[in-house]
């Protein structure tokens, strides 16, 4: 993987400030970029760790991609002094993909967590359990973790991290302290786009497409997806340029594949950046926003509802 500016000035220190054992870049050492802003949530939480007045349960809501995860990560490390993928006192439970679809966080991942926060911490202070994708948590995987937030072991620490909170059982929000973070400003995705060696169109393109996403901006450039994001949209101004038949096998192809059912927002980004018709970019703009309410629904006709919004562009 070819090194940024940020990941060679890394030196041998983690985003705590802590002596790291492994050389940058790696999975296990957070890139600073990846921390850039969420001022005011560093100042809150060393703050709150100074003075040994942490909760046991917080909920980290926000866009998708703008860092929530990794300033989860940043915490653990702050808290226990090691960089958190090397550290046997914290978990990390996901959604898993199968067969290129995203499955819920099982109740079985959830039970496993009873009989690892029943044990004091090997090296401590805390023992931490950071859940990305808080809203995929199976029905009955959000109940054992609400008996888990009930009674929690004085050494545990939750971070419950979420791009729709409000998909989250209200009983476990009850039981976490909230806290919001917002995209970044242009000029700090800038900064990171400027990193990378791209031609100066693209470079324009992610930054108007990140949205404030420097996360996004990283996965994008580091794993080399924009040609197939480029292609996306080439072929989404290509099918409105067709007719009805068109539009309708179009739209079966997203749903078919679990990894295009986020194209809408995408749309809505290049929409909003580059729609030259005022009157025309506010009503694609609201048409979209309504259609990415529908596909939030699992109990809607997706294919349906994403139909009607291709056939009336």
């Amino acid at each position: 993987m070819r090194q940024t500016k940020s990941q060679k000035q890394f030196s041998q220190k983690g985003s705590g400030g802590v002596e790291l054992d492994c050389p940058p870049p790696t999975a296990h050492c957070p890139l600073p970029t990846m921390l850039i802003g969420f001022e005011k949530q560093k100042s809150h939480f060393q703050r709150l760790v100074a003075e040994g007045r942490l909760s046991h349960a917080y909920l980290f809501s926000g866009p998708s991609m703008i860092g929530k995860r990794f300033f989860g990560m940043w915490l653990a490390e702050l808290i226990n002094g090691r960089p958190p993928l090397m550290d046997q006192d914290v978990r990390i439970l996901e959604a898993q993909i199968e067969e290129g679809k995203i499955r819920g966080i099982p109740i079985d991942s959830v039970r496993e967590l009873r009989g690892y926060m029943s044990l004091k911490p090997a090296q401590g202070p805390r023992k931490i359990v950071l859940i990305d994708g808080a809203e995929r948590l199976t029905e009955d995987a959000s109940n054992a973790l609400l008996k888990l937030l009930e009674e929690p072991p004085a050494y545990s620490l939750f971070i419950l991290i979420s791009s729709r909170p409000n998909d989250v059982l209200p009983t476990i929000r009850s039981r976490c302290l909230s806290m919001k973070f917002l995209p970044h400003p242009a000029e700090a995705i800038q900064a990171v786009v400027d990193e990378y060696e791209i031609k100066s169109s693209d470079a324009q393109l992610v930054t108007l497409l990140a949205d404030g996403r420097i996360g996004w901006v990283m996965d994008v450039l580091e794993n080399k997806k924009l040609p197939s994001i480029k292609k996306q949209l080439e072929e989404f101004q290509n099918v409105l340029k067709q007719g009805t038949a068109e539009r309708i096998i179009y739209a079966k192809k997203i749903m078919d594949d679990e990894a295009q059912r986020d194209l809408p927002l995408l749309w809505m980004r290049w929409i909003r950046a580059y729609g030259k018709n005022p009157d025309k970019t506010r009503t694609a703009l609201s048409r979209l926003l309504k259609l990415h309410a529908l596909l939030d629904q699992p109990q809607f006709l997706h294919r349906l509802a994403l139909e009607n919004f291709l056939i009336n562009l």
